[in-house]
């Protein structure tokens, strides 16, 4: 008997199963799929909101600290200069109650694009001014000064402010431009000189883009990596406790050693009397389809009262009442899923008019449970309770369900139990069995 699929996994903000569009699109990055664009700029922000913010508090002591080289570089226009810095310093730090305090990183995790952009045009702003003020009086050294000030302006904009590309591409494209047409039109230079700043500006922009643009895009594959890591591990985990009890899995994960002592416990032997002789017009395909649907009505049942599956053996099906942990219901919940499964057969057999029909053994006792092997592993009961469980089903007759003399003690009172009698158990010799007809 094959087993039952597993159950779908439950859908998730962040994709579960990458069926969605993963591409990017071509200018600006950002992936076609919205939602996971969502997804990624979410947990790309959770992720560097410590960076960010560290990131500005260093923008903050470098912009009031270069105050010093305006002073030496620049002494004619130092008071100036000095004016229009702690002006930028002032207005930069309008925001640093939300960027440094109590609730700062959840402030970060939403506003922190919009926060590094603020900062960026307030440095760009006061950079051009203080640019206009010192480019009117400048010789050559002074001028390869500011533009090496431009380059760092530059590299700050692209790869260590943490702006997206969407938005580091148009700012630091439009502060190349305002650039270059101030020192046009404010600096005293040669045409050669011109051309060769322009040449500087534009290779500091071409460069800037390059490395903004495969920083973020690298940044997103990993990303999508990531995604298909945990789709990989919510897939094996699925599978595993499809496979494994919850508690048996967990303690498989740390390495532990999966084998439990229980008391007491209720196994389920059940088998499907007159498969071959039901499937025997039909394809190989058709039969394998028909045994899949009966399995997985069984999977549902049993689920449902709360008892596990162990496995399936040809036409058997093996299942444990009170494993992992046990319970003192265990009889009565092994008795109501074998019940509503011999329903189950009976019903198919009558809407499909096939000469299905459910033989059943149940037996109550000590069991020892848990998973065996390494390279492929198996979860099992072991012990007399799971052989005599077994050698009522294989002794009992078709549609009746037969019941150990433990399982029957459970069951007296809120169950309809007749005796059967004396029957010769393999192994066990002669044992006094009982038929389980149904819930009172």
């Amino acid at each position: 008997m094959v087993s039952a699929s597993s159950p779908d996994l439950a859908p998730d903000a962040i994709p579960r199963r990458l069926t969605r569009d993963v591409r990017l699109r071509p200018l600006g990055l950002g992936f076609v799929d919205p939602a996971l664009e969502a997804a990624w700029w979410a947990r790309y922000a959770r992720e560097r909101a410590r960076v960010v913010q560290g990131n500005i508090a260093i923008l903050y002591v470098i912009s009031g600290s270069f105050g010093l080289v305006d002073r030496l570089l620049f002494p004619a226009q130092a008071r100036t200069l000095l004016a229009l810095r702690a002006a930028m310093v002032a207005i930069m730090l309008l925001p640093a109650p939300w960027i440094f305090g109590r609730r700062s990183l959840r402030f970060l995790e939403r506003h922190a694009q919009h926060a590094l952009l603020y900062l960026t045009v307030v440095a760009l702003v006061s950079f051009f001014a203080m640019g206009w003020v010192v480019l009117r009086e400048v010789d050559e050294l002074l001028l390869l000064v500011t533009l090496l000030c431009a380059l760092f302006l530059q590299v700050c904009i692209y790869c260590t402010s943490g702006l997206r590309f969407a938005y580091a591409a148009p700012v630091g494209g439009v502060a190349t431009g305002a650039f270059f047409a101030m020192v046009a039109a404010r600096a005293a230079v040669s045409r050669e000189d011109l051309l060769t700043v322009a040449a500087f500006l534009a290779g500091e922009l071409l460069i800037g883009l390059a490395v903004c643009f495969t920083l973020e895009a690298m940044a997103r594959r990993d990303f999508l990596r990531g995604l298909s890591l945990e789709d990989a591990s919510r897939r094996t985990e699925a599978l595993l406790l499809n496979l494994i009890p919850a508690s048996f899995a967990a303690r498989l994960k740390e390495g532990q050693t999966v084998l439990e002592r229980l008391p007491r416990a209720t196994i389920v032997f059940a088998t499907l009397i007159g498969f071959d002789e039901a499937t025997r017009d039909l394809s190989p395909v058709a039969a394998v389809r028909l045994l899949d649907r009966l399995v997985a009505q069984f999977d549902r049942i049993a689920r449902a009262h709360g008892i596990e599956r162990i496995k399936t053996v040809g036409a058997t099906y093996m299942a444990a009442a009170g494993v992992p942990s046990g319970r003192d219901d265990d009889g009565p919940a092994a008795a109501r899923a074998v019940l509503e499964m011999r329903e189950t057969v009976r019903d198919m057999a009558r809407r499909a008019s096939l000469p299905l029909r459910l033989r059943a053994g149940i037996a109550s006792g000590p069991v020892v449970a848990g998973v065996i092997g390494r390279t492929r592993m198996a979860f099992d009961c072991w012990g007399d309770t799971a052989n005599l469980a077994s050698r009522l089903d294989s002794h009992g007759e078709p549609d009746r369900i037969q019941l150990a003399p433990s399982t029957a003690h459970l069951l007296s009172g809120a169950f309809a139990v007749t005796p059967r009698g004396r029957v010769a158990i393999k192994g066990k010799g002669e044992m006094q069995t009982a038929w389980l007809e149904g819930e009172r």
